[in-house]
């Protein structure tokens, strides 16, 4: 989910991440959606996304797993 965030602050579209960074549009999609966790992906994607969006990749990676963080939270709120 953070990806999405990243990338609607970049004012990026998924093409426009994929062409820029060269990482496939359907692992973008993967990525935003949690199909594919970015913790997973392989350290030339998220290499490529850091500089894509013009941060560090352990910059990228800290961004995604607190908004991952977050979004959990606040899901544990809504079912208790």
């Amino acid at each position: 989910m953070s990806l999405r965030i990243a990338r609607k602050i970049a004012r990026m579209t998924q093409r426009q991440v994929s062409e820029k960074s060269g990482v496939d549009l359907s692992s973008i999609s993967g990525l935003e959606t949690g199909r594919r966790p970015l913790a997973q992906a392989s350290t030339l994607t998220i290499a490529a996304l850091a500089s894509t969006f013009h941060v560090t990749p352990e910059e990228l990676l800290a961004i995604c797993r607190y908004q991952s963080d977050k979004t959990r939270r606040k899901r544990r709120r809504l079912v208790t």
